[in-house]
């Protein structure tokens, strides 16, 4: 459903500009690294990746629009505790999901170098441990690390981002970080019943990604 929408407004989109302007939809991939923001734990950066359309569309003599839809998966870890063992041991966390964008673009040289920047709305999967090691123990409070799983479905950011290359083919770097918190639909009345000092939770996403677009 996403790509048809995508198409009908990259279609709309081509009809109205003159056929020598810049309107093309894209490809693009890339290498996500980062991790989530928070008071409090300890997060480690990861690396992830990311992959979907764009299109960017002319709207001036120097300004465009840059709006797609992109599937990426986010990485990052915690040091906790073996259980039994008691010893550290860094484990990674995972979540998979949508990112829409809309972004407003400035050329800077051309065709050939630019600088963007938007909000993206996400749509999140749980933020899952790694396999075989959700009993671990969170070294900050007596939890586990299945208890920090239930993340936030929906999430908003901000992104910056400079773009390079060739009208048909561009690198680009990116920086995004949330605007909300990533856990603020956990049920704390339940992590208290396992730790009365657990806080009212936050965490903010930040990742830096480069990658490739290739425009049709």
């Amino acid at each position: 459903m996403i790509f048809a929408v995508m198409f009908t407004v990259t279609s709309h989109a081509q009809r109205k500009f003159p056929p020598n302007s810049y309107n093309r939809l894209g490809i693009q991939g890339g290498i996500t690294y980062g991790n989530l923001h928070s008071d409090d734990f300890s997060f480690i950066d990861r690396y992830g990746y990311t992959a979907g359309l764009s299109t960017r569309a002319t709207a001036g003599k120097n300004i465009f629009f840059i709006y797609g839809v992109n599937f990426h998966e986010f990485r990052t870890a915690l040091e906790t505790l073996h259980p039994g063992l008691l010893e550290p041991e860094e484990i990674d966390f995972k979540a998979t999901g949508v990112q829409i964008n809309f972004f407003v673009g400035h050329k800077l040289i051309g065709e050939h170098l630019s600088f963007e920047m938007g909000p993206l709305i996400q749509i999140n999967s749980k933020l899952s441990p790694e396999e075989g090691k959700e009993n671990f123990l969170l070294q900050e409070y007596d939890l586990i690390a299945s208890d920090l799983d239930e993340i936030s479905r929906m999430y908003f950011s901000l992104a910056a981002e400079i773009s390079g290359g060739l009208p048909g083919v561009k690198l680009w770097l990116q920086y995004q970080y949330g605007l909300s918190n990533l856990f603020n639909k956990y049920n704390y009345d339940e992590l208290r019943e396992k730790d009365p000092a657990v806080p009212s939770l936050k965490a903010n996403m930040r990742m830096v990604t480069a990658g490739l677009v290739v425009y049709f």
